[in-house]
């Protein structure tokens, strides 16, 4: 709980000096940083598909934009919406960023990932996990924003917030 409150501390303190939400606090929590301003958001939006038939699931494709600010090797991990973690798919100018990946000063990268939920009518709440489904991971740390994505220079951990992701809707019949 401490911990929580120092990392809130130091947030509201860095958007109030710089006009950011992007902090680094490696010296707080050995090993992990709030980005230290490698990026900028271009576009965050997430696809809301819901099925047209009952007990359908509503997909959510999340889209993310960023531009980056240096050179550097960078690999993107996970990303946080909601309290779920997911998956992320990292490209730039259409080919997979790996480990092997030096984004340039301007790059935009991609960032795709999908989420799928069930109607809560299908849901029963008194069965066990199915095998190989994954538990929820929690956010490494609270956050304030709509999303928290996590990547790596290095062997260091980074973390970048999402301030806001526009909602883009479609029913289908």
């Amino acid at each position: 709980m401490k911990l929580d409150k120092v990392l809130l501390f130091a947030f509201c303190l860095q958007l109030f000096i710089t006009g950011t939400s992007q902090i680094k606090y490696d010296k707080l929590v050995p090993g992990v940083s709030i980005s230290k301003n490698d990026f900028s958001t271009k576009d965050a939006i997430v696809t809301i598909t819901t099925p047209g038939r009952k007990n359908g699931a509503t997909n959510y494709t999340y889209t993310i934009s960023l531009i980056s600010k240096k050179k550097e090797h960078i690999t993107f991990d996970s990303m946080w919406v909601s309290g779920d973690r997911l998956q992320l798919l990292s490209s730039k100018n259409g080919l997979a960023i790996d480990s092997t990946t030096t984004l340039e000063k301007g790059d935009i990268v991609s960032l795709k990932a999908n989420q799928s939920i069930r109607s809560s009518s299908l849901v029963n709440r008194n069965t066990p996990p199915k095998a190989g489904i994954k538990p929820v991971i929690a956010s490494p740390f609270s956050y304030e924003g709509a999303a928290l994505i996590r990547y790596y220079i290095g062997t260091t951990t980074y973390y970048y917030i999402i301030n806001s992701i526009t909602k883009k809707r479609i029913n289908l019949p």
